[in-house]
């Protein structure tokens, strides 16, 4: 025989609470109520126990919300974006949204194609990491209203906030470990992707080296950074290179591979970002990295504060301290004993 099926009636009459009780717990849409988290994991359990699946078409009938929110990211793949989605679709669940991610491309075109699509859906409010600063929110009509926030991307709107990593005072801070360490100029490899928060990471770099700063250029992906540094690598003449974004210093360590070099013993390297094995490698490998946690939580909680209150006045910036990670890696090795 079919089983009957489990409903919220069914729910609160065994559990002996109100359907409005149980509804709110379930749907984590408290909205100034709170209740015993005895009685909160006590719907929880018996809800999971029961097979409870809830019917998100009455709901949103019901609360005039899809419970989902937008995510549109230029790409899934590096380890910062992936990690970033995988903590911002976590922390969305936690308060009962789902996410529907979409990754633009390098075409200002289609990435706005995309935004238009994943608003069309009917999602309740949108993350956004832009890929450069070709667009605006502007561009894909949004009302100032609306719950967008952005990440990752300074200066992108004067109406929509945004979440960043203090880009400057942690490629300052970098900047400064490599002096301590003896280095005495740096090879920045960078990119004129449009992209601001490379630029706030230059000029970190240049408050503390200045004028022994020599500045290298390649598009922001993989393959091109790793054929612009194999031929800057045998030409460092007891320079550090310091590779601004994680694809960059990606093409470097790759292109190291092939010459034979070893980051901290035959050249000097640092980077900007996480990369992976970063934790194995050896020597140490010195770098700032930006807390994704904080950057996903602190984007949620604007997100979410918005569509709660469309109304609600918001920060137009927060920004994130780096980490700074030592490493051997940094020091010339005409620097080492």
């Amino acid at each position: 025989m079919q089983k009957p099926k489990v409903t919220l009636t069914s729910l609160a009459e065994e559990l002996g609470l109100s359907i409005c009780t149980v509804s709110k717990v379930l749907n984590k849409s408290f909205d100034g109520f709170s209740y015993a988290p005895a009685t909160v994991r006590r719907v929880e359990a018996l809800a999971k126990k029961r097979g409870y699946i809830p019917n998100t078409h009455a709901r949103s009938l019901r609360t005039k919300r899809s419970m989902t929110a937008g995510l549109v990211v230029p790409s899934g793949i590096p380890f910062f974006t992936g990690t970033l989605v995988e903590c911002i679709v976590g922390t969305l669940r936690e308060n009962g949204f789902e996410t529907l991610v979409g990754h633009s491309t390098t075409d200002p075109d289609k990435e706005m194609h995309l935004l238009k699509n994943v608003l069309g859906r009917g999602v309740d409010g949108l993350l956004w990491i832009p890929y450069s600063d070709k667009l605006s929110p502007e561009d894909f009509g949004v009302g100032g209203d609306f719950p967008l926030v952005i990440l990752d991307r300074p200066g992108c709107s004067n109406r929509f906030p945004a979440v960043i990593t203090d880009n400057r005072a942690a490629s300052r801070e970098l900047a400064v470990e490599l002096a301590s360490m003896g280095v005495r100029e740096v090879a920045v490899l960078t990119s004129d992707c449009g992209d601001r928060s490379i630029g706030e990471r230059e000029a970190g770099v240049a408050q503390v080296f200045k004028s022994r700063v020599k500045r290298h250029v390649s598009s922001n992906e993989i393959g091109a950074a790793k054929l612009v540094a194999a031929k800057l690598l045998p030409r460092l003449e007891g320079r550090s290179l310091l590779c601004l974004t994680q694809p960059l210093a990606m093409g470097a360590l790759q292109a190291m591979r092939d010459l034979a070099l070893r980051p901290g013993l035959e050249v000097g390297f640092a980077c900007f970002d996480s990369l992976p094995l970063c934790e194995i490698w050896h020597p140490s490998l010195c770098r700032v990295e930006q807390d994704i946690e904080a950057l996903a939580r602190e984007g949620v909680r604007l997100l979410l504060d918005k569509i709660r209150d469309p109304k609600a006045p918001q920060p137009l910036e927060i920004r994130i301290a780096g980490c700074l990670v030592r490493g051997d890696s940094a020091l010339p090795s005409c620097s080492k004993s």
